[in-house]
């Protein structure tokens, strides 16, 4: 996607915020490793480390993903956008496109797709607090509004029927 315009170019910005380290250092030790990221670029990606990632010029969204252990997205929160993300995503794991994942979206948990991915979900953890994302230049954006939501998903047989949900405390790291 080329960027023509000031106005493309802030709306750019506000898309790109990256999750800290040590969010990715907590998905890590849940996951293992991170296979895949289908929301990511260069920046994003040296703190993420994932083996696999799709930038927003690759378009994931009309091309196919491959099959992987793990799966970590943070995707665009924009409206319309996410839930085709949240859709593709799910539709990822139940094809068998990856075996465990966790998606970093918004307390939004009157929309649909937050509610999709609460029943697919083995677990979701809610952030006690909002995350200070990283924004394009490496520096902490204080301007969130919401808290967050992690969600797990997972094949596995010990999986649960309904999410299990706690509060993730705020850390210093």
């Amino acid at each position: 996607m080329k960027i023509h315009t000031a106005q493309m170019t802030v709306s750019t910005e506000r898309e790109e915020w990256y999750t800290p380290a040590g969010y990715i250092a907590a998905v890590r030790e849940t996951l293992g490793s991170i296979d895949l990221d289908p929301c990511s670029c260069a920046l994003a990606n040296e703190t993420v480390q994932a083996s696999h990632y799709i930038t927003r010029d690759e378009d994931a969204l009309s091309m196919s993903w491959p099959a992987v252990n793990t799966l970590y997205c943070n995707p665009p929160y924009s409206a319309g956008v996410i839930g085709r993300f949240i859709e593709r995503i799910l539709e990822h794991h139940a094809s068998g496109g990856f075996i465990s994942g966790i998606v970093l979206i918004n307390n939004v948990s009157d929309t649909r797709y937050w509610q999709k991915l609460a029943r697919a979900s083995s677990l979701y953890c809610m952030t006690d607090h909002r995350i200070s994302f990283v924004n394009m230049q490496g520096q902490q954006i204080r301007q969130n509004t919401r808290g967050q939501t992690l969600f797990l998903l997972e094949h596995s047989t010990a999986q649960h029927s309904t999410a299990q949900h706690s509060t993730a405390q705020h850390s210093t790291a």
